[in-house]
């Protein structure tokens, strides 16, 4: 046993050497395989070897894939599990890279699950398990599930003693929230990733600058992208270097300091120059479009063409040629602004790239509008309503579409006109052959025109009251959704103040007050939330609702889906605003209830959740099978929270029943509640 800890040592130490000796990776690779030709080496030590061999190959490649394969073997053979499920962590991290999202991808996350069963140490196994099931949902672009086996991960790091993947998991936690505009909280993760020293800072303070791009926040945005640029330098991490200047530009041209940008963009090129990712000109140059366009220099706009042309046609381009075009337009030169936007409008699609073709086809629309070419002016302007409509911004869309239905107008009234002056020289020939027929034929005429114009004049009149109508109504459900983002950004607020007030408190008492705020008012905000995003601003299905509810509360409580269960059985019926909000808060007072008392730490349980409508009352029963609570206990109770469930009990006029034969089992019946139309 001495000689093999002795030999252990012998070979982690030569593997050691190896990695550091050596010019070129060739040579590393070469001292690597040396070391699996050893007779005396061990198959946990192999196996080492053999993923750093993976490492050295960017997990790309048929080496690559042979060496998985061998890892493989030789762990079923020698029954390392726990050396064989991080062998098929790697493998995920393999499918990930090439865009593998198959069955082969699950495959590997099931197995990592398995090995951690079976593995006398599971280790970081169970962290692992949870991350890789956070790369495929994220791949798939499921970022709510990908945000949920984050923060599994992340619960079971704590588990598990794993605080070194903390800081990396809090920022990906942050990422997925980012992308589904959940700012406020992918905020505070970001800033508690920063509490971590094993993470590249610079890294997270990027992030941070691109969240605050994200809400208009230039300030914010240039303080975060400076502390990114510097914190760089420090960490020798160049490529976010170069992107925290990028942004540090793009702050101060959205600030209006459009000599500082760029003066400031123009440094920033010769760093891109001698970097390994030299495709970021495009992105330099986007800005710089921008900043001689607002400024008409139309000369050093021309200028930039010459270093785009170095790239294949791509969303840079499309912005770019935009804005060179436009130049064209405004000086008159037509013919050029056409072929110009019209090549920004093929680089990237306004239906699968819409924020990067928006001047493409603003341009194009006045182009083909001051050509003449009205139809084609409508299917831009169409395309620019599309792009608006994902920014709430359909004023100058609206605008362009009222100049281009006046000037089919007004062609259309010049034609009624050369007809009517064909039709006049018509009657006077034919005054020639018979007064009395022209007489007649010119009454007619006459009054079939008369008639004709106030048919059309009418038919107008309602096509425009029409077109009104909808424009109040589509200006009425943005209006509401606006509110409705807005309350619920506000609520996130509330909530995000709670948080940080729960790390600046000491007592759990304070503590658990402040929690049962936040989890309150995060009930109401998914109220909210799920108004503004869903199709018919007007109705919220309280199924989804509670979906959401319970999903929070796992989370905010840091309950594993293993220790408790959940079954729901929800009636989707669609209740109007002030129902659910009273039913929302009743509900996460319940269940909170059965999170913090129902259950000693550590026992396993399970919750349910029904709501039938029967014979126009809701019947609302939340159950678990805990230690259990009487009626006199409930009714006794003085909490807020108990309290705040009568109060909005006696509002919609519910009876209310506490059963302790089998844990604890409340029964609401509503007999007040409004329903959607």
């Amino acid at each position: 046993m001495k000689a093999y800890t002795t030999f252990s040592f012998f070979f982690l130490s030569l593997l050691w050497a190896f990695q550091l000796s050596g010019n070129t990776a060739e040579s590393k690779i070469d001292s690597l395989y040396t070391l699996l030709e050893s007779d005396t080496i061990t198959a946990s030590s192999k196996v080492k070897v053999m993923t750093s061999l993976i490492y050295k190959y960017k997990y790309k490649g048929e080496k690559a894939q042979k060496l998985f394969d061998n890892i493989d073997s030789i762990c079923e053979s020698e029954q390392l599990h726990y050396l064989r499920g991080k062998n098929f962590f790697n493998k995920t991290i393999r499918y990930n890279r090439t865009s593998q999202i198959d069955s082969n991808y699950l495959h590997a996350i099931h197995m990592i699950d398995s090995m951690a069963r079976m593995a006398v140490a599971a280790k970081e196994l169970p962290v692992l398990y949870s991350r890789s099931h956070a790369n495929y949902t994220f791949k798939k672009e499921e970022y709510a599930a990908s945000e949920t086996h984050i923060q599994n991960s992340i619960n079971a790091a704590k588990e598990q003693g794993y605080p070194k993947y903390l800081g990396s998991l809090y920022n990906e936690l942050a990422l997925r929230q980012r992308l589904q505009a959940k700012y406020f909280e992918a905020i505070d993760n970001y800033l508690h990733a920063l509490e971590y020293d094993n993470v590249k800072k610079s890294y997270t303070y990027s992030n941070l600058a691109k969240i605050y791009r994200d809400m208009s926040d230039y300030e914010n945005q240039l303080h975060y992208a400076e502390l990114g640029r510097q914190v760089a330098i420090e960490e020798k991490v160049w490529n976010v270097r170069i992107t925290c200047r990028l942004d540090i530009g793009r702050a101060l041209y959205r600030m209006g300091k459009l000599d500082t940008a760029e003066m400031y963009i123009l440094e920033t090129l010769p760093i891109i120059e001698d970097s390994n990712v030299k495709v970021r000109v495009l992105i330099a140059n986007e800005y710089l479009s921008r900043i001689y366009f607002d400024t008409e220099q139309w000369e050093k706009l021309a200028a930039l063409e010459t270093s785009m042309d170095d790239y294949e046609d791509g969303i840079y381009h499309a912005v770019y040629y935009a804005f060179l075009g436009h130049s064209f337009f405004k000086r008159g030169k037509y013919k050029i602004a056409k072929k110009l936007c019209e090549r920004a409008y093929k680089a990237g699609h306004p239906r699968l790239k819409p924020h990067w073709t928006r001047a493409a086809c603003g341009c194009l629309m006045d182009v083909y509008a001051e050509s003449g070419q009205h139809e084609l002016a409508l299917a831009r302007a169409k395309d620019v309503m599309y792009i608006d409509s994902i920014t709430n911004s359909l004023e100058r869309i609206m605008n362009i579409s009222k100049a281009v239905t006046k000037k089919d107008l007004k062609q259309q009234e010049e034609f009624l006109a050369l007809e009517q002056a064909k039709e006049a020289q018509k009657v006077e020939l034919r005054l020639f052959r018979t007064q009395l027929i022209s007489a007649f034929s010119i009454l007619f005429f006459f009054i079939g025109l008369y008639a004709y114009y106030k048919l059309r004049e009418k038919n107008n009149k309602i096509a425009s009251q029409n077109q009104i109508i909808k424009k109040s109504l589509a200006e009425k459900n943005i209006l509401l959704r606006e509110i409705h983002h807005r309350v619920k950004n506000n609520l996130q607020v509330i909530s995000s103040l709670f948080s940080m007030q729960m790390r600046h408190v000491e007592d759990d008492i304070s503590k658990r007050i402040l929690s049962d705020g936040k989890n309150r008012v995060r009930s109401i905000a998914l109220i909210h939330q799920s108004l503004y995003q869903t199709d018919n601003i007007s109705e919220v299905s309280f199924k989804k609702y509670v979906d959401d509810l319970t999903d929070n509360l796992f989370s905010t409580f840091e309950i594993n889906h293993h220790s408790i269960s959940l079954e729901l059985d929800i009636d989707d019926v669609q209740l109007d605003l002030e129902t659910m909000i009273s039913l929302g808060l009743i509900l996460n007072e319940l269940l909170s209830n059965c999170f913090k008392h129902a259950f000693q730490e550590g026992e396993k349980g399970s919750i349910s959740v029904k709501l039938d409508e029967v014979d126009n009352q809701l019947i609302l029963n939340v159950t678990d099978n805990g230690k259990g609570m009487n009626h006199k206990q409930f009714d006794k109770k003085s909490s807020f929270g108990n309290k705040l469930v009568k109060a909005f009990s006696k509002k919609l006029k519910a009876d209310l029943k506490v059963d302790t034969t089998n844990g604890t089992s409340i029964t609401m019946t509503i007999n007040k509640y409004q329903k959607t139309a």
